[in-house]
């Protein structure tokens, strides 16, 4: 299919290809279904197969996540500034309250080292811009390490892509791997995390749980 999409991009003008590239960047922000992702893979192969400018297509790229992200930013901070909309009074749930809290949190703590790795986590990466938008971090910090991160990301796109000679294919089995991986340890993190707050709970439990009487002997 990738193939097929590879030939008609090719057919046509440069300038609509660069403005495909652009779209598919940003939409995967903001619907996470859409094969952004394996689009850009094609802006790869352009790269190390058809000679195609890196630095133009990087820069299309790359704009396309920042544009998507700051969107998903921007419906993040619409949300906060709304609690009565639908979405706020979604949020305003106990569970979702609680969940929200930790996110702030933690976004307090490690916001910007959590934008700046967004871009090689898959699936949940437009998550983390609208918790930012939600948590109130600056925008300008969020725009910076954001397109950092999408840079980075796109570098390595071309990066591969031509070290694998723009084979598409191989390119493909490269990335699913790597998906696979880093899924592989999102799981692991995230059993661990719940390992450990249970660990604690019941350490917490058996703390403040009173001692026993001594017992009494008759003699």
């Amino acid at each position: 299919m990738l193939d097929r999409l590879l030939d008609t991009l090719s057919s046509h003008h440069r300038a609509w290809v660069l403005l495909v590239l652009f779209l598919a960047a940003g939409i995967e922000y903001l619907f996470p279904p859409f094969p952004g992702d394996s689009i850009t893979l094609l802006g790869g192969v352009l790269v190390a197969a058809r000679a195609w400018n890196p630095i133009l297509v990087l820069a299309t790229t790359t704009a396309g996540s920042v544009l998507g992200a700051m969107a998903d930013y921007a419906i993040g901070a619409w949300i906060q500034r709304h609690p009565q909309s639908w979405l706020g009074r979604r949020l305003a749930s106990p569970k979702l309250t609680r969940a929200v809290q930790a996110v702030e949190q933690r976004f307090t703590r490690h916001g910007v080292a959590i934008i700046a790795v967004n871009r090689f986590m898959p699936g949940i990466r437009a998550l983390f811009f609208v918790a930012a938008g939600y948590s109130g971090m600056p925008w300008r910090r969020v725009l910076a390490w954001g397109a950092i991160s999408a840079a980075l990301w796109n570098l390595l796109i071309i990066a591969v892509g031509m070290l694998l000679g723009g084979n598409l294919a191989r390119m493909e089995r490269f990335f699913t791997h790597y998906t696979s991986a880093v899924w592989l340890l999102l799981i692991l993190g995230a059993l661990g995390c719940i390992g450990r707050a249970l660990w604690r709970r019941r350490a917490t439990s058996n703390d403040e749980r009173p001692p026993s009487a001594p017992k009494t002997g008759t003699e």
